[in-house]
């Protein structure tokens, strides 16, 4: 919470410096006009800084993008800033620390925490000095006089000002002769009556929050002399020029006083007194042209300056499909037509992927950060540039860049163009001659939902986390599933005997009761299954596999009664040539094709077993499971893809899918925590889900920025309460 004020502060902060440098720029030119101008557009900078939203406008002047500094950048792969100046978000997002592959906490977590505190305790500091001079404040008027209505005279006083909020005072030196005495007091009562009191107080209270910008210490201290000018010439236009003379000798002989700490929020006085005296001297009565264009450049700039510019589509957290193959480099062979083209996703947090027409799963190719181009740079990156790329580089408005950092020193280059459509290009790095390969006009396929997010996981069915569509555990409740697990663990006991500890796991395909082979009447039944057998050893307090088989089997057992099945016949298949023809032959033709297909059992029935095993030896996998994830999180690390890191370390992302529901457990538990938004929520989601889907559970087609939020969208339906 206190590191997300600060960074709306922070926004709040840049949008209204942007404004500030405009409102000094509009301030010299409208020089010769009444002050009261300028000091009308000061409440535009008091608007950027308090109110952190605004509405939108075609028409909006704001320079900046509003809101800078995305809100998730601390958990960003490469942290970057838009504020819509290139030269500005180039040297700032270069200088931001990016995160650590297999750290707990992003190195700028760190530093905006730090930031926030520093912050706060800025904030604090200034009140305890505001507070302070006020007592000392208090204490010098505690001998004043009052003369009438709410007017205070003082001996000890040298500068007039007002005090207060809800009944103001004015307080004046008791030194004053009758005629400056009428003209400060005029001055004051004009205060009071454009309630400059309370402005007075606010803006010292914005002060307070963004004391880190040196800009907003500028406007505090010019907006006060706008305001003093404007009261000035108020005065002078109700007494007349006449008495400018008189009024400026009067400021003159306060000048000589000690002023009014500015400091001190329920108090305020003059300031500026040479700058005030000029502008009372210099003061005419100014022409309907000069209030007439004063007027409507304060209009135009104030509106212009307090709408947000109006947004258009966003390119981000949408799934793209090519629809036009703008370019392909002729030096290459091989090519994409639209049908096999790959499809792309770019996410809220700038995090691009892409997906190849035989796949399923996404890839991530890496961040992505702008990269100014000129017109020039861009043609040549073609060789040959062709007709539709030239057309089509000249509508681009912004590029964003993401390195894929392969042997290939592949680049993705994507282009928003100024109508809204986006442009991806792929290309090469090469030292001193970058070629672009392709360029593809982009269509969106999948329009970002309200959290940003490109895609949902939604259950198929009522199934629980957990449970499978067939079952590889032993049924307690069925006989003839008990009949089956001790079939297989008796058979294959006499095949494999260097293990502490045998497990099975199988899925029944089918199941044909027949005629008893021996005539006494009891009838038969025949399973068809898949089956697991495996053994483990426990060494050192770990576990690890020693033995075991996987393949097709046929069981027939005799049925004595109900509860009561004998094994007749354990059928496995022939070795070498002779496997598939067997079990063609074998089982019934409507099963024989999935008995062939041994991979779409065999991750939940090892993951099975594995919870048999951790159970009987009662291992604490916790330790193990916590240093898979961090062998499969140290490398590669200049490699931002999650799906390297698990290609790097295939038997250990292996053994941490096997340990079935103790790594949900494991890793639910942390994400219930909060904050897995690095590598490691990444390495955990995936593990997470493919132990989910071997044991049933069913999700849409997805992509997720961060771990956590996999989880998060998630745990409704699928974490156990």
């Amino acid at each position: 919470m206190q590191e997300e004020l600060f960074l709306k502060v922070l926004n709040m902060s840049i949008t209204g410096s942007a404004v500030i440098l405009c409102v000094v720029l509009m301030r010299f030119l409208l020089r010769r006009a009444p002050k009261v101008f300028s000091y009308a557009l000061w409440s535009v900078v008091l608007f950027r800084l308090v109110c952190p939203f605004s509405f939108e406008s075609a028409l909006s002047l704001l320079p900046v993008n509003p809101e800078p500094i995305p809100d998730r950048i601390v958990y960003a792969a490469v942290p970057q800033i838009q504020t819509g100046i290139t030269a500005v978000d180039r040297v700032v997002s270069s200088s931001l620390p990016g995160a650590t592959p297999y750290a707990s906490v992003n190195p700028l977590q760190i530093w905006v925490f730090l930031g926030s505190l520093l912050w706060i305790m800025g904030i604090a500091v200034l009140l305890l000095y505001s507070v302070f001079s006020l007592l000392s404040l208090k204490r010098r008027l505690k001998d004043a006089v009052h003369d009438k209505e709410n007017i205070y005279l003082c001996a000890g006083l040298d500068t007039p000002f007002v005090m207060g909020v809800l009944r103001p005072r004015i307080y004046l030196p008791a030194s004053l002769s009758g005629a400056e005495k009428e003209y400060i007091l005029l001055h004051e009562q004009t205060h009071i009556r454009r309630f400059d009191h309370v402005v007075k107080i606010l803006s010292f209270f914005v002060l307070c929050i963004h004391w880190f910008n040196p800009l907003v210490w500028a406007a505090f201290f010019l907006s006060g002399r706008d305001m003093e000018m404007s009261c000035d010439e108020a005065v002078i236009r109700k007494l007349g020029h006449e008495v400018k003379k008189d009024y400026s000798s009067s400021l003159l002989s306060l000048a000589t006083g000690r002023p009014i700490v500015g400091g001190t929020p329920l108090a305020f006085g003059e300031g500026d007194t040479r700058g005030r005296i000029m502008n009372v001297l210099n003061y005419k009565k100014p022409g309907f042209r000069v209030l007439l264009f004063a007027f409507l450049a304060v209009f135009i700039l104030g509106m212009g300056m307090m709408a947000n510019p109006k947004a258009g589509e966003n390119f981000t957290a949408a799934v793209y499909r090519v629809d036009e193959i703008l370019y392909s480099a002729p030096q290459y062979s091989f090519g994409y037509t639209r049908d096999t083209a790959p499809e792309y996703n770019i996410s809220s947090d700038y995090v691009l992927f892409r997906r190849e027409i035989s796949d399923q799963d996404w890839v991530m190719l890496g961040s992505l950060y702008e990269y100014p181009l000129s017109r020039q740079e861009q043609y040549g990156l073609f060789d040959p540039l062709n007709n539709k790329a030239h057309e089509n580089l000249d509508k681009v408005k912004t590029i964003y860049r993401a390195d894929l950092k392969d042997e290939n020193q592949t680049l993705i280059l994507v282009m928003e163009q100024k109508n809204g459509h986006v442009l991806l290009a792929h290309g090469y790095d090469h030292p001193g001659n970058p070629r672009v390969r392709w360029l593809f006009h982009l269509d969106k396929v999948v329009e970002p939902d309200a959290n940003g997010q490109a895609g949902q996981v939604k259950p198929q069915d009522d199934r629980a986390a957990g449970t499978t569509e067939a079952e590889p555990m032993a049924k307690e409740q069925d006989p003839l599933e008990k009949a089956v697990s001790a079939a297989i663990l008796q058979h294959n006991r006499s095949e494999y005997t260097g293990g502490d500890f045998s497990a099975q796991a199988h899925t029944t395909l089918a199941a044909e009761t027949g005629e008893s082979v021996t005539g006494s009447g009891i009838g038969t039944v025949t399973v068809y299954a898949m089956a697991l057998y495996m053994e483990f050893g426990y060494r050192g307090g770990g576990l690890s596999e020693t033995g075991g088989s996987h393949m097709p089997v046929a069981l027939t057992f005799e049925v004595e009664d109900k509860n009561t099945y004998r094994l007749m016949e354990y059928w496995t298949p022939q070795d070498g040539a002779g496997y598939g023809p067997s079990i063609r032959e074998k089982f019934p033709e409507k099963i024989a094709g999935g008995a062939l297909d041994t991979q779409k059992y065999i991750q939940a029935h090892v993951m099975a077993c594995y919870e048999q095993a951790i159970a009987y030896g009662q291992v604490d996998v916790g330790g193990e499971i916590a240093g898979l994830i961090e062998t499969i999180c140290s490398s590669p690390a200049h490699m931002s893809n999650p799906g390297a890191y698990i290609d790097a370390h295939p038997l250990e992302y292996r053994t941490l899918v096997y340990y079935g529901s103790y790594t949900l457990e494991y890793c639910f538990d942390l994400f219930a925590q909060g904050g897995q938004r690095g590598l490691e929520g990444h390495i955990m989601a995936a593990a997470c889900r493919d132990i989910m889907m071997a044991k049933g559970a069913s999700f849409d087609d997805m992509l997720y920025n961060t771990g956590q939020d996999w989880y998060d969208s998630i745990k409704d339906w699928a974490v156990p309460s």
